[in-house]
């Protein structure tokens, strides 16, 4: 079974990813995660796929944007702006 865990303890956030007991961190220090699920048909005249409802059935595409940053000199500073991957899944075959 995979998962993935943000935790947050209001100031930084950790993505977590969980495979067969095995945890191994991704991201440290972020502000914010966000996921969207969509379709894989594009949306007319434009790179974007179309949302789907929350049926997990239908989705075929997840997008993945976050935000992290650090404290330098005592400030909390941005080292990042934001960052964004899609990743689209297909069927396996057996």
């Amino acid at each position: 079974m995979l998962t993935y865990t943000w935790q947050t303890d209001g100031t930084n956030g950790t993505l977590i990813r969980s495979k067969n007991g095995d945890s191994t961190t991704l991201l440290t220090g972020c502000d914010s995660l966000d996921f969207g699920i969509f379709q894989r048909n594009p949306l007319s005249n434009k790179v974007d796929q179309i949302p789907t409802t929350l049926q997990a059935s239908n989705t075929k595409v997840i997008q993945i944007s976050w935000i992290c940053s650090r404290q330098i000199t005592g400030t909390r500073l941005n080292t990042e702006s934001v960052q964004t991957a899609k990743v689209v899944l297909r069927n396996q075959q057996q």
